[in-house]
């Protein structure tokens, strides 16, 4: 019954659907928010940022839970895996990094790109992660390994 939004101002906020008030403001980026995503329980909402960094903050208080540190450049995307337990970032350094939720630490730097990293998404099993990268490729890595599976050609 919340919905989360992503800024320039900087902040995420989250709005109760039914009333279409504001919850919380999220704050503590010091650049643009890119995007926003929530956990499948609802109880998490991770969000991406031009500061290089990502977050992961508690829906019901508000407060932030951890910063996903690694980036070189702006992050552009983040996706919770079905489970809940992973986070996916994909930065304009070209790379996209898996991070345990529970302890915000980094699993995996999935490499690959020759270009910015826009989007990051989780197979429905949670088992491969899907890059999308303006290089016009797509790539597939497991999540376990972190190893490429594969390079989707095809976008011009």
């Amino acid at each position: 019954k919340r919905v989360a939004t992503a800024s320039w101002d900087k902040t995420a906020k989250v709005f109760d659907v039914e009333t279409g008030k504001e919850v919380h403001t999220l704050k503590g980026h010091t650049g643009w928010l890119m995007s926003v995503s929530f956990s499948p329980d609802g109880n998490r909402v991770a969000t991406a940022s031009e500061d290089k960094m990502a977050k992961v903050f508690d829906v019901e208080t508000g407060e932030e839970v951890h910063t996903l540190k690694g980036h070189t450049e702006w992050v552009m995307s983040v996706s919770f895996s079905p489970d809940g337990k992973r986070v996916a970032t994909a930065s304009n350094d070209m790379t996209a990094k898996v991070f345990d939720v529970e302890t915000g630490e980094e699993v995996h730097t999935l490499k690959g790109h020759t270009c910015c990293v826009s989007s990051v998404s989780f197979s429905p099993d949670g088992k491969r992660v899907a890059t999308a990268s303006y290089d016009n490729t797509a790539k597939v890595f497991d999540v376990e390994t972190g190893e490429e599976v594969h390079t989707l050609k095809g976008h011009t």
